[in-house]
């Protein structure tokens, strides 16, 4: 059974994760920020990690940052609402891919996409 690392601040965006990751088959663990979830990573070693990019502390794009520094060939989803639809604002999810992430998905999560891009991404 595969193992995915959800990093996310909100409570309530895990629980559905969990709950939708492990009816698709997977394991799930949960980190609430940053730094926990760096610490899941080193002890758990998922196959995947997905993380928002916003979050208190450490962010998600410090996060990619870093996994990325440490590990060759981790595999990375980043996810954020957060500018990746204005013209003309900051990119947060091509920012991501730039630190290192596989692959991004905008919020709001069309969760048969997030399904099919975990599929794919675990499958590289």
């Amino acid at each position: 059974m595969e193992k995915i690392l959800v990093i996310d601040d909100d409570e309530l965006s895990r629980a559905l994760y969990r709950t939708i990751l492990e009816q698709k088959g997977y394991e799930v663990i949960e980190a609430s920020g940053g730094d926990e979830g760096i610490g899941l990573f080193h002890s758990e070693k998922p196959d995947l990690v997905i993380t928002d990019i916003f979050m208190v502390g450490k962010d998600g794009l410090e996060v990619i940052e870093e996994l990325c520094e440490r590990y060759d060939g981790i595999k990375i989803i980043a996810i954020t609402g957060e500018g990746s639809t204005r013209p003309g604002a900051f990119n947060f999810l091509e920012e991501a891919k730039r630190c290192g992430a596989c692959a991004v998905l905008p919020k709001p999560i069309d969760w048969q996409e997030m399904v099919q891009l975990i599929a794919a991404t675990l499958d590289n």
